[in-house]
């Protein structure tokens, strides 16, 4: 789009279409499934009206406690993880900082954040579902492997990127987009971010293994704790520019995965079987 004044729209746009592209995905898994189980005489959603509200004989639309009980979490989950993922944003609106500081933040969380998108969400994801095949009593060993073993492979991705940023991050934005923004505070934010990617990384896996295990109740006390904190921090720590929201971040980051390991020997108790230290990758590797 040439027109400045277009830009807004353009992006709004590209995230209109790519969502009912997804949407439009899932609705036609969801009919294959259907038929698949008409097909197959399997009990369930059998139709797209099983997915809304029913009336009963008295014309009262029915709700399943449960399913409301569920959406209210996860809709209060959202909430959260909204307030903890874009709470700097909101809070540098608030405090009127400079549209400058707020673009080279942007440009540096969303070019770090490629990897965290593209390669620890997808791990992260592959996790959390392994460790809820998995029963605590019976394969704790397997799960301290996994955790050990998936530990060392995120923590030597993100120790890639913290060894070479620092010599490389004013080149690699330098020829990307041009000295308008290599001559900014970008590339020793974007050094900076990486340390928030390595805190990152071990949080995804961390928390993958906690929140299959442990109540959600207790686990939405824990981040309403953190996101206050978090945004203590940012309104605290603006004043550094953009390297303090990144410093936020990682408080965020490093709060989450202290309760982590506090839970992991709390309840899961693989310590036992499973040290920090050997998460570390290899020192051949490094």
């Amino acid at each position: 789009v040439g027109n400045a004044d277009q830009y807004l729209l353009s992006f709004a746009v590209a995230q209109l279409v790519a969502s009912t592209i997804i949407a439009v995905a899932w609705l036609a898994q969801f009919i294959t499934l259907v038929l698949t189980q008409t097909r197959d005489g399997i009990t369930g959603f059998m139709t797209l009206r099983d997915l809304l509200p029913t009336l009963s004989a008295d014309d009262e639309v029915t709700l399943d406690p449960k399913l409301i009980q569920s959406s209210i979490l996860f809709f209060f989950q959202g909430v959260l993880k909204f307030a903890l993922t874009e709470g700097e944003k909101i809070v540098m609106i608030w405090l009127n900082i400079s549209a400058r500081v707020q673009g080279v933040y942007s440009l540096v969380a969303n070019l770090g954040s490629l990897l965290a998108r593209y390669v620890f969400a997808q791990i992260e994801r592959a996790a959390n579902t392994e460790f809820s095949k998995l029963r605590m009593d019976k394969h704790r060993e397997q799960i301290a492997d996994i955790l050990a073993n998936i530990l060392k492979l995120v923590m030597m991705v993100a120790l890639v990127c913290v060894t070479f940023a620092p010599n490389y991050s004013y080149m690699a934005l330098d020829v990307l987009y041009g000295s308008k923004w290599s001559a900014t505070q970008a590339p020793h934010a974007l050094a900076v971010y990486c340390w928030y990617l390595l805190c990152l990384s071990v949080n995804g896996i961390t928390e993958a293994l906690v929140q299959s295990v442990t109540p959600s109740a207790q686990y939405q006390a824990f981040l309403v704790m953190v996101t206050v904190v978090y945004w203590l921090a940012v309104a605290q720590w603006m004043r550094h520019g953009v390297n303090g929201l990144i410093y936020a971040n990682c408080l965020n980051m490093v709060l989450r995965i202290a309760y982590n390991c506090c839970v992991i020997h709390r309840d899961i108790n693989v310590f036992e079987m499973f040290t920090i230290r050997s998460s570390y990758p290899l020192g051949v590797a490094l």
